[in-house]
């Protein structure tokens, strides 16, 4: 029903009114026209028979022409049958079934232009009877028949229908091109509009970029020159808060490289080719669990299980595994990280669970939901909940 209502709503609006033109002026037509042939059956009904089959047949044409906007065969036979059933029995028909043939071809030139012409040849047909002794009714009643004429004369009016059909489909046809050249004009006019909108866009994505490197860059950097001269600078340092302070710059350098990615792909408005590098996936997983051991004790189980996994969902899974280990590690650090992973039904379930004293229920924050994002974006689920003294955070992936 949702499809039938946009097809109509992309008919133009000319041509909802051509089709409400012709209708009415079938039906005025048909309705004037008076009813014919009651004189070929015997009985005193015959009249009315004709007289309700002319109803009828008005209601048929003027209801074809408003369905040939969709479609050119039905709208045909609706007009024809009519006609050829008149015809047989009476030898007659009626100009008002002329023009509604030409009308049903002029108004389905928009959704069939290649069978729109159907109609018209049905029409030129129609007129053909007439040199062979059909007999023309006018809407005024008046009849013509070319008994009385020579047959030059009689083929010459059936040239003047065809010509009158041929004009009229060239009209019509002219008609549709410039409503689809005028379409056109629109829609390009709304790719330039979706342009601009989307160089704004990425113009403002490359600014923030450029702010973001200013700014968070310029702290995390100073963050890990600090942390590998303290050594140097401070002399009473413990073996331990050495370890501490490198962790602190290699994660801070880790951070550059990512921060660099992102602002990369921010950056993609500029003329200047950025950096390139592959994302991280599942065979980075062994060194991110190799430099989070740094900050406590973290075990694996199944790693293997994630091989099966496309370039786009490895990429998921790094990252996942990546922030669970640094919640587990920013809210209850030092405490012990469990990995597992395995294959379920079509996909790949990956856990990461870590013991956690708080009992507060877990808020999405921007990390939960930035895992979510990841993972629905790829058809997985992802669901991240306490179960004990534990937080789980736990992902299915389709392989």
């Amino acid at each position: 029903m949702t499809q039938t209502a946009a097809r109509l709503a992309d008919i133009p609006r000319r041509y909802v009114v051509l089709a409400a033109i012709a209708a009415l002026a079938v039906l005025y037509l048909a309705v004037a026209t008076p009813a014919i042939g009651g004189d070929v059956f015997n009985g005193d009904r015959a009249p009315a028979l004709f007289g309700s089959l002319n109803v009828v047949t008005a209601l048929l044409s003027a209801g074809a022409c408003v369905l040939a906007l969709r479609q050119v065969l039905v709208p045909l036979l609706l007009v024809a049958a009519p006609a050829a059933v008149l015809l047989l029995y009476t030898s007659m028909w009626t100009v008002t079934t002329y023009v509604a043939l030409v009308a049903v071809m002029a108004v389905a030139t928009w959704a069939r232009p290649r069978r729109a012409w159907l109609a018209g040849v049905v029409a030129v047909l129609l007129a053909a009877t007439y040199p062979l002794g059909a007999v023309v009714v006018a809407p005024d009643g008046a009849q013509s028949s070319a008994e009385y004429q020579s047959a030059g004369e009689a083929w010459t009016t059936v040239a003047l229908y065809a010509v009158a059909a041929v004009l009229v489909l060239g009209a019509v046809m002219w008609f549709r091109q410039r409503g689809v050249r005028e379409a056109e004009l629109r829609a390009l006019a709304a790719d330039r509009l979706e342009a601009t909108n989307q160089t704004a866009l990425v113009g403002e994505r490359s600014r923030l970029a450029r702010d973001l490197h200013d700014v968070v860059a310029h702290h995390v950097s100073l963050i890990a020159v600090r942390a590998e001269t303290a050594p140097y600078t401070v002399d009473d340092l413990s073996p331990a808060a050495r370890v501490v302070l490198a962790d602190i710059a290699d994660d801070s350098r880790r951070a550059l490289d990512e921060l660099r990615g992102v602002l990369g792909i921010l950056r993609r408005a500029d003329d200047g080719t950025p950096e390139r590098a592959p994302q991280p996936g599942v065979a980075d997983l062994s060194g991110l669990v190799e430099g989070a051991r740094q900050a406590g004790p973290v075990t694996v189980e199944g790693l293997e299980a994630l091989d099966v996994l496309d370039p786009a969902r490895g990429y998921v899974a790094y990252r996942l595994v990546q922030e669970a280990l640094t919640n587990a590690r920013r809210h209850a650090p030092g405490a012990p990280v469990e990995i597992g992973c395995g294959r379920v039904g079509g996909g790949v379930r990956l856990r990461v669970t870590n013991r956690s004293d708080e009992d507060a229920p877990i808020v999405a924050g921007r990390g939960v939901t930035g895992m979510r994002e990841r993972v629905e974006a790829v058809d997985g689920t992802l669901s991240v909940d306490r179960r004990g003294g534990d937080v789980v955070v736990e992902a299915v992936l389709p392989a």
